[in-house]
């Protein structure tokens, strides 16, 4: 399949999507799922409620794998140190995976560590923010490094392009709470669209699609505004913030209920899924 450079809904029961083969060739689709973060390029024509918030957290996720001396088994830790949230998770062959946040200033004040994959500065920068808990940072080697941005869609469903994953929201890692959110978007969709009665029926596909997107908007709209919040708050470095910080972690640690009450709603564990009603009103057949 060629890269997919465009996206259009041609208002005759169908969708054309552009590939970048050279020859700009055209493929149609009853409908398309589109969740490249460039989504709102991609769409041409789209209506104009299709908008996106977005902000610049002026920050960058540095992704990384490293060796230590004592293994990670299957635990993960998380720091927050004042440029930004680290998270080690147990990686392959015995690795580590990292997700390092720091300052678009800070990352430049690491100079040419950052062009090699492998380096001692990085490594020693590494270890001072996350400690000895797993012993000496015995290696390290850089991924790729991703500016960190938050983008919300006003609406995720275009006539017959849903929009879900990146192409909606991206949010900022701090909460770690991208990935289950686009979890929820194929989810439901995927309910969604089970609800087809009629194979032909291209209005009832658009009246799925923009109840599936009405459905999303809760959820997705309280993900992106509490972990706008919670990266914002760790961006501000008044001294009033501290303790609240530490406070409100220590809470977390000494309440199991409160953990498991988190757990429970940004993970949407035993809770349904936001699911639009069914089953879906039938509609009159088009002439």
């Amino acid at each position: 399949m060629e890269e997919i450079i465009a996206v259009a809904d041609s208002e005759r029961e169908r969708v054309e999507l552009l590939a970048a083969d050279g020859a700009h060739s055209t493929l149609h689709a009853r409908a398309v799922a589109v969740t490249a973060g460039n989504a709102d390029e991609l769409i041409h024509d789209a209506p104009a409620e299709v908008t996106r918030t977005t902000a610049d957290y002026e920050q960058s996720a540095i992704i990384l794998s490293m060796r230590t001396e004592r293994d990670i088994g299957d635990r993960a830790f998380e720091r927050f140190t004042p440029e930004g949230p680290l998270a080690v998770l147990p990686g392959v062959d015995g690795q580590c995976a990292v997700v390092w946040v720091r300052t678009a200033q800070s990352i430049q004040s690491l100079g040419s560590a950052m062009d090699t994959r492998e380096s001692e500065q990085l490594r020693a920068a590494l270890q001072d923010d996350f400690g000895y808990r797993l012993g000496r940072i015995l290696s390290v080697e850089k991924k790729a490094v991703y500016p960190l941005r938050m983008t919300h869609s006003t609406t995720q469903a275009c006539r017959r392009i849903a929009i879900l994953g990146a192409g909606a929201h991206t949010v900022h890692p701090v909460a770690a709470q991208g990935f289950n959110l686009g979890l929820r978007d194929v989810a439901t969709l995927a309910h969604s669209l089970g609800c087809l009665r009629y194979e032909k029926e291209s209005r009832q596909l658009t009246h799925i699609l923009a109840q599936w997107s009405q459905a999303r908007a809760a959820d997705s709209s309280s993900v992106v505004r509490a972990t706008d919040i919670l990266a914002r708050g760790f961006l501000r470095h008044w001294k009033i913030l501290a303790p609240l910080r530490k406070a409100s972690f220590l809470s977390l640690s000494l309440c199991p209920p409160w953990r498991r009450m988190l757990l429970r709603r940004y993970l949407q564990l035993g809770q349904p899924l936001n699911e639009p009603p069914l089953p879906v009103p039938d509609l009159p057949a088009s002439k």
